[in-house]
């Protein structure tokens, strides 16, 4: 696109209505003055304008960081200055470029509607405007009033002569025979059904769903959509509390067979089992002294471990120390002596 010279009256005055179609068409699509930092090649030196408007035709239907949207169009490309900056030994000119744009800038929350590409067990994809992917993943799709029903395979030879015995049926048939048409090549892979048989999308694929992310990767826009009412809301799982694993114990004790007394000893039973549970729990108590015990030396084995450890450690650093003291006073006097020689032989 050519650049146009923000000077002209008659562009000026056409500003006006380009702003009307722009308000009336959906938010998603936004006209907006953009600036842009671009590095103009050494080829177009003689005309920048022309390098600028081809870099940013090679911007467009891509995600622009910039504007935080997907560049469309653009217009009236204009310098804001007479100024470019050439840095050290690189030949690009960097200048700053104003124009307006046409942007498609969806945002989180909105709502939009698409056309049904694919259905999987896992999520279904979708387009906008036959253009923009779209995918909504399983955990947002009423999986409570639909479920999914596996279809026939691209190469499936059952559904191709099915196919094939249905197209004499299909033709001349108008609206009717393409409904089947369409039904037919849908089911292929599979679809999201419900209770009563009907698809999710119905037969024409077309969904309303609200953006609940912005996927930007390698200079495209994707989408994450969601077909609940209530997106944002926290899931509300209920998930099995399992308890955590009851921690080792030794074996128990076999119980003492229970003896039959007569109803004139009931004191003596009574006096059995008291006698059977005291021995339990002390028992237990002396299995926990045990374990007690057992920790206690180990950690004091540990730490004398540790201190005799520390304590060679120490006698190595000391050694070390004193042959270095030992090694620095024999070169005092190995120098004392040179020194002593000097004078010497400078005296004779």
């Amino acid at each position: 696109m050519a650049p146009t010279a923000p000077s002209s009256s008659k562009r000026h005055r056409a500003r006006p209505s380009a702003a009307k179609s722009a308000s009336a068409a959906p938010a998603q699509f936004q006209l907006v003055q953009a600036e842009l930092k671009l590095a103009i090649p050494p080829v177009f030196a003689n005309n920048p304008a022309a390098g600028a408007s081809e870099m940013l035709d090679s911007l467009v239907m891509r995600y622009v960081p910039a504007l935080r949207a997907v560049l469309l169009a653009h217009y009236n490309l204009h310098f804001p200055n007479n100024l470019a900056m050439i840095a050290a030994d690189s030949p690009f000119a960097v200048t700053k470029v104003r124009f307006s744009a046409l942007v498609w800038a969806p945002v989180v929350g909105e709502k939009l509607k698409g056309r049904i590409s694919l259905c999987s067990p896992d999520h279904v994809s979708l387009l906008v405007h036959h253009t923009f992917n779209v995918t909504i993943p399983r955990e947002h799709l009423p999986t409570d009033e639909y479920a999914f029903e596996y279809g026939a395979t691209e190469n499936d030879p059952e559904a191709a002569d099915e196919e094939k015995a249905d197209e004499g049926a299909e033709d001349g048939e108008g609206e009717g025979g393409e409904g089947e048409e369409k039904e037919m090549t849908a089911s292929v892979g599979g679809r999201w059904v419900n209770k009563d048989g009907l698809w999710l999308g119905g037969l024409d694929g077309e969904l309303e769903f609200t953006v609940v992310g912005l996927n930007h990767l390698n200079q495209s826009l994707a989408l994450t959509g969601s077909l609940l009412p209530t997106p944002f809301a926290p899931r509300r799982f209920s998930p099995t509390r399992t308890q955590p694993p009851a921690p080792a114990s030794k074996p128990a004790k076999r119980a003492a067979p229970a003896q039959t007394a007569s109803p004139a000893q009931p004191k003596k039973k009574q006096r059995l089992i008291a006698h059977d549970s005291d021995a339990s729990s002390s028992s237990d108590e002396s299995s926990d002294e045990d374990e007690s015990s057992d920790e206690d030396e180990e950690d004091a084995a540990r730490v004398a471990a540790e201190k005799a450890r520390r304590e060679k450690e120490e006698k190595k650093k000391a050694k070390a120390e004193k042959k270095k003291a030992r090694e620095a006073e024999g070169a005092m006097d190995v120098d004392k002596k040179e020194k002593k020689r000097s004078s010497k032989k400078a005296k004779s």
